[in-house]
Order: structure tokens, then C-alpha cells, then sequence
């Protein structure tokens, strides 16, 4: 079984180095945004994308924009969530006493997240993001953790997880903003802890979340540019997208729901119950038809999956009220945000579920109910392995080059500008490494 593990993380591995994926937010944005920085492209966004790049914190795409420099591949973008999957395991590992079958256990029980699978081959920046988020997110839980008296507290692996997440999506904005505040005020409550250690993480967090904001107020007085801050348009009216703009993101049977229920429905998968086709598992949980469909951007973490987490989650948190505590608020907090029903945006719960699950299902006393437990996980995982496994392709990529671009090659100026509306293929007509045409989107 372990060598079942490894041999597909493994797969993994290649299928997010190898595999260009030519899916619409990836060329649209990440992939032109991560190739400026590094100045290795003549291609430029329009107006709308070019606000999303200039407000938008950086460091997933740099880190991107990094990997194609060093390696010369552009499918290595995919690559930044494939080690964050390692890290995240290796954090897991360390956090669970190098424990092998409690290690392997935390990776099937990842690995049963069908979206997982999906967003750690992508180059979309998700995962990366989520990653980092569920490491902030278990060290606050463990810091108040009472049956984990030999875990020391790393103030030093929140900062550094919690700004990679912070510096990487807006929509990890306010779940670092209240997960430092519970961090730094389980930790000065601590009387272990020296003034001097106290004084410094106060210090650090204060220019960690206000840098980026104040830069953006400073540069496009809006400190969450080109996003509209809810209820504060009057304030600070530059802003390029309205994020309370839900039509066509969701199933006309949910416009007019309450947000915490549409994430209920979203997580468990309940659409299942009232649509007679299946539920897909795809990148951004499109469903064919679109709002028309009942599953449209529902789902992603599996039914059985989640009942099985939820169970064992339940069970430690029986002992474990603080940490109940703290957890309820995290995703009663994301559960509000209007986004939550797309589960793409917040993996980081599954992930924190996933460790917390591994600790409990260690702590049961029943031989029995452990093996059959065991055994549900396992045939879960496989069975989520089976519908989601991606595949691995060697082809660069020109070969997702449309015929239209190629034959604009042949006839461009190299030194005439152009403007064209090819979304997300525009990026293609800039030539076979993205520098050889000056070419400017519409959008």
C-alpha cells in the first residue's frame, strides 16, 4: 500500500512538471503575469486583466515566473503546487512525530479530495495559496491543543506560511487577518513566552498585513485594487471588479439563498440529491449548461470524503473545545464570504480536516473500527484517484497553439504593435516562446 502512495505521488509529480495546460485563467492571467515579471514575454494584458496583475500581491506568480526562468518550461508554472504538496505532507509528517502510518494515512486522506488531484497538476495558484493557508491554520489549532503538550509552538512557520498565503490571493485576506489576530492572542496569553518574542510577532504581523494594502492605498487609493471593498465603494471608488456580482457563478436555485447555505450544499455535495445527472470534478467545478445546471460550481471535495472527515474531525474536537472553537470560527468566517460555495477557494479546510482526522482515527480504542474505517478510506481514495487522475503529457506549448496564431506568425511585423481579442488564446499570437510579437489584448 505505501508503495501504491508514493509511486502516484510520484506521478504527480510529473504530471505537474510535464503537462501544459492551456486553461483559461492560466493563460489568460497567470501565465502572462508570471512570464513580466521575468521580462520573458512581449505579450501585455488589456486594461481589466493589466489592473488584476497591477493590485493583485505577487508571490505565487513570481514563484511561477522563477521556475520558467530556471527550468525554461512553461508547464513548470504548474509545478509551484506540487511543492507546496510536499511541504505541506512534509509539515504533516513532522507535526505527526515521523510517524510512517500516520503519514500515510494523512496522504490518502488528502488524496480523497478529489480537487486536490486537480489543482496540484493546474497552474492556477489555488492550491499553492491553500497550502500554505491550512499550515497557519493547524499551527493556530495546535497552539491551544490540549492533548498536544509536546508540540512546541513555531511562531516562525506561522509568519512565513500565513504571508505566502497573504501575498499570493485576495481572497486569503481576511481569513490571515483573523487567524493572526487568534495566533498572536493565543500566544501572548502564554506566559512561557517572553515580552521580547511577544513584541517581535506583534511587530512582524503589523508590516506583514498592512504592506500590501498600504501600498495599493498609496498607488490606487484602494487597498484591495482593483476588488471593491463591500460597503466602502464611497470610500474607495477605484476598483475595476464588484465582488457581489453572483449571477451565472452559481444554479439559479441558489441566487437567492443565504451564502453560509450555499457553502453547506457546496461542501456536502447536496445537489446530488435533487438533479438527476452526476456531479462533475473538474478545475473550476464548471458544470455544462451553466446556472441552468444544479451542480454549476457546487462541490469538489467529495461527499463520501467529507462525511468521513467531519466524523473524525467530530470526534477529536469532542476533547477538544478550544480547538473546536477556532475552527468553527475560521469556517464560519469563510462560509460567509461570497465565494464560498467555489471550493476551489478555500482547499485549505479539507486539508486542515485531513490532519486533524489522522490525529483522531490514532486515538480510537476499537481495533475493529479502525480497520473497517481504514478500509473505507482506502477504497475512497481509489475510487477518487480513479475519476480524477490526470494525465501526463510531454507536449509543449506550441502544441495548443491555434492554427489562426500560427498563421499570424507568418505574416507579423516583429516590430509593429498589435491588439487583438483572442481571450484566453491572445498569449499564443505573441509567438512560440510568448517574445517574439508585441502583442496587446483587448480586455
Amino acid at each position: 500500500m505505501p508503495l501504491i502512495v508514493v509511486s502516484y505521488l510520484f506521478y504527480l509529480g510529473l504530471c505537474s512538471y510535464f503537462t501544459f495546460r492551456p486553461d483559461w485563467d492560466f493563460l489568460s492571467y497567470h501565465l502572462p503575469h508570471a512570464l513580466q515579471l521575468f521580462n520573458l514575454t512581449t505579450f501585455k494584458n488589456g486594461p481589466f486583466l493589466a489592473a488584476i496583475n497591477a493590485g493583485m500581491p505577487p508571490l505565487a506568480h513570481w514563484a511561477q515566473g522563477l521556475l520558467i526562468y530556471v527550468t525554461g518550461r512553461f508547464s513548470a508554472a504548474n509545478f509551484i503546487n506540487f511543492m507546496a504538496f510536499i511541504v505541506l505532507l512534509i509539515y504533516g509528517w513532522k507535526r505527526l512525530n515521523f510517524q510512517k502510518e500516520r503519514l500515510l494515512l494523512f496522504i490518502m486522506l488528502t488524496l480523497s479530495i478529489p480537487l486536490v488531484h486537480i489543482h496540484v497538476t493546474s497552474g492556477y495558484i489555488d492550491f499553492w495559496s491553500n497550502a500554505a493557508l491550512a499550515i497557519a491554520a493547524l499551527e493556530t489549532l495546535l497552539l491551544c491543543a490540549k492533548s498536544s503538550p509536546n508540540i512546541s509552538p513555531k511562531p516562525t512557520l506561522f509568519v512565513v506560511s500565513m504571508s505566502m498565503a497573504f501575498f499570493s490571493k485576495f481572497q486569503m485576506w481576511p481569513l490571515c487577518l483573523v487567524m493572526s489576530f487568534l495566533y498572536w492572542l493565543l500566544y501572548c496569553r502564554n506566559a512561557n513566552f517572553s515580552l521580547a518574542k511577544k513584541t517581535a510577532l506583534s511587530l512582524t504581523l503589523i508590516f506583514i498585513l498592512g504592506s500590501w494594502p498600504l501600498r495599493n492605498l498609496l498607488v490606487f487609493n484602494n487597498p484591495m485594487y482593483p476588488l471593491a471593498i463591500p460597503g466602502l465603494t464611497k470610500v474607495f471608488p477605484n476598483y475595476k471588479l464588484d465582488t457581489g456580482r453572483i449571477e451565472g457563478q452559481m444554479p439559479r436555485n441558489l441566487l437567492t439563498v443565504p451564502q453560509p447555505l450555499r457553502f453547506v450544499v457546496s461542501v456536502f455535495e447536496l445537489s446530488r440529491l435533487s438533479s438527476g445527472s452526476s456531479m462533475p470534478w473538474n478545475l473550476d467545478q464548471y458544470a455544462e449548461g451553466g446556472e441552468k445546471n444544479l451542480h454549476h460550481r457546487l462541490g469538489g471535495w467529495g461527499l463520501i470524503t467529507m462525511v468521513v472527515l467531519s466524523t473524525l474531525v467530530w470526534l477529536f474536537l469532542r476533547r477538544e473545545r478550544t480547538v473546536g472553537l477556532v475552527l468553527i470560527s475560521l469556517v464560519g468566517l469563510t462560509s460567509l464570504t461570497p465565494q464560498s460555495h467555489e471550493l476551489r477557494y478555500w482547499l485549505y479546510i479539507p486539508l486542515v480536516l485531513a490532519f486533524l482526522s489522522t490525529l483522531s482515527f490514532f486515538d480510537m480504542k476499537s481495533k475493529l473500527a479502525r480497520t473497517i474505517l481504514f478500509s473505507l478510506i482506502f477504497v475512497n481514495f481509489i475510487f477518487v484517484t480513479s475519476k480524477v487522475r490526470p494525465r501526463l503529457n510531454f507536449a509543449p506549448a506550441t502544441a495548443y497553439v491555434p492554427e489562426e496564431a500560427k498563421v499570424f506568425w507568418e505574416n507579423a511585423l516583429v516590430q509593429e504593435e498589435y491588439k487583438l481579442c483572442k481571450l484566453p488564446n491572445t498569449i499564443f499570437f505573441s509567438g512560440p516562446r510568448f517574445n517574439d510579437f508585441i502583442v496587446t489584448d483587448c480586455h
